[in-house]
């Protein structure tokens, strides 16, 4: 309500009469630029029209074309110079499509390519992709300007009004002592268009410009909690046994993945070695339970049993110390399984990526028997 009430007043009395004297002194420099030079004047308008149209003082022209197809029954001013400068707005955005790597940029240059050419809707092209990344718009208005010169030079006119104009208006220019005359050389002037500013734009565009605006957009976000993973990280085996889905695990908070994704070992050894190079993170008063942060950032939990913290760390002995650097193979503890299921509790032992948030996916390793030390899942 506070945009309207401000707004509103300002537009009808303040940007509307402004408007419309520099729509009509426009109007009146580009007729007499017409009487003067015709075919430099249908270049020059041709070239600038982007910038025409962003402002929508190309409706400012729309009287002109109309008075001049009702008294000289051809426009040129504003059909012509539209069609040339749409569809270089088309071919430089397809310029980006054909340069770039970018999958994305790829996809947007396509088809805002196309809806210019095509449907003569430039918009998407001219703020999507040209005006984006800057150079684009160089080959663009290049390309404009020497379509328009060619259709000013050869005395191409519309005879007809339409739409937006778009490579299919070439039916406008239909008329004459030599009605396919205007057909021919506005195909000619539409060739070099397309042809010009994409051939520009594949020149000066380069996808550092896309990676410099992501850049820029990274820096002002807040930053990304989340891991840039370089290279797969790959953990063995800190045991020997059999190889459990972690949501057959007969413990919820395990079986949920509340602490984490990985896999559980059902072991036929009591001894657990370390599955990575890394740092000792944490050791339990209990002893049941080691936590280790890999050399790349990977936080692993190995905990044997289920509910052992009840046994009081009687079956269990640390062979490390906590903040302790070990390779991997290194032996961190040796619990007694015996002593362990005597006491009636399962030797399921969950080995889990606490930071599994971090990553996209935790890969297990497809076997059911397993040794420590052979390959057990891959993090990437």
């Amino acid at each position: 309500m506070i945009f309207l009430l401000i707004c509103t007043p300002v537009a009808f009395c303040v940007l509307g009469p402004i408007g419309n004297v520099l729509g009509n002194l426009m109007s009146g420099v580009f007729s007499a630029m017409y009487n003067t030079v015709p075919w430099l004047t249908v270049g020059i308008l041709s070239a600038i029209m982007p910038f025409i149209v962003m402002t929508g003082m190309h409706y400012a022209l729309i009287p002109l074309c109309m008075n001049n197809m009702a008294t000289l029954g051809y426009d040129v001013i504003v059909l012509v110079t539209m069609f040339c400068s749409n569809i270089a707005q088309g071919g430089a955005s397809l310029g980006v499509a054909v340069k770039t790597k970018d999958v994305e940029t790829k996809s947007e240059g396509i088809a805002c390519g196309i809806s210019a050419i095509v449907a003569g809707v430039t918009e998407p092209a001219m703020y999507g992709i040209n005006l984006r990344y800057g150079k684009p718009m160089i080959g663009a208005v290049a390309g404009a300007g020497a379509a328009g010169l060619l259709c000013g030079i050869f005395g191409v006119k519309g005879y007809t009004m339409g739409g937006s104009s778009s490579i299919l208006s070439l039916i406008q220019f239909i008329g004459g002592e030599s009605p396919m005359r205007g057909v021919i050389f506005g195909a000619i002037a539409a060739v070099v268009s397309i042809g010009l500013a994409f051939f520009l734009t594949t020149i000066l565009y380069k996808d550092e410009e896309k990676a410099e605006e992501e850049a820029a957009d990274e820096n002002a976000a807040e930053p990304e909690e989340k891991k840039a993973l370089v290279e797969k990280i790959e953990l063995v085996s800190p045991m020997t046994g059999k190889v459990l889905d972690i949501e057959k695990v007969p413990d919820e908070v395990f079986s949920s993945g509340a602490l984490g994704e990985g896999v559980a070992i059902l072991p036929t050894d009591g001894k657990v070695y370390a599955p990575a190079d890394g740092t000792v993170s944490n050791l339990m008063d209990t002893k049941h339970a080691v936590a280790l942060t890999t050399d790349s950032g990977c936080e692993i939990l190995i905990h044997v049993g289920l509910d052992t913290v009840q046994l009081e760390g009687k079956p269990f002995e640390y062979h490390v110390t906590e903040g302790q650097k070990v390779k991997k193979g290194d032996l961190l503890l040796t619990a007694d399984l015996a002593m362990i299921t005597d006491a009636g509790y399962k030797i399921h032992t969950p080995v889990l990526v606490t930071n599994s948030d971090d990553y996209v996916s935790v890969k297990i390793a497809e076997t059911t028997n397993i040794k420590a030390g052979d390959e057990l899942m891959t993090i990437c």
